[in-house]
């Protein structure tokens, strides 16, 4: 079962489901983080002693996507920046860009990974 692990500041936004979504750096390997139909386990502090399950989610769908400064685009679609930020457990656009910029620069070509939380 793979198993993802998140920063802390996103695990009440998982548990209540308002995070429906992650997106993750194309792996060097190239082999996928996950399938259409795989269970996985959503972690927070993985590989320390405070690592705690989130919960067990399906996945619903993966597509690439890449990140700009004034656009998403998902599979080469354009997408709603702010519908998507916000399923990214993010409260604004602004914050949402930051923290990309942040974390891995601008702009950022990724895997978008969906998921129902499992009950």
């Amino acid at each position: 079962m793979p198993a993802i692990n998140f920063s802390n500041q996103f695990f009440e936004k998982i548990q209540s489901g308002a995070k429906t979504q992650t997106i993750r750096k194309v792996r060097t390997d190239g082999r996928p983080h996950c399938r259409v139909g795989d269970v996985i386990s959503l972690y927070t502090g993985m590989r320390t002693k405070q690592c705690q399950l989130i919960a067990l989610a399906k996945v619903k769908e993966t597509r690439s996507v890449i990140i700009s400064d004034g656009s998403i685009y998902s599979d080469g679609e354009i997408e709603d920046h702010l519908a998507f930020a916000q399923s990214d457990g993010f409260d604004s656009v602004a914050e949402f860009n930051k923290w990309f910029a942040d974390h891995y620069g601008l702009p950022f070509h990724g895997v978008l990974i969906k998921w129902e939380l499992k009950k």
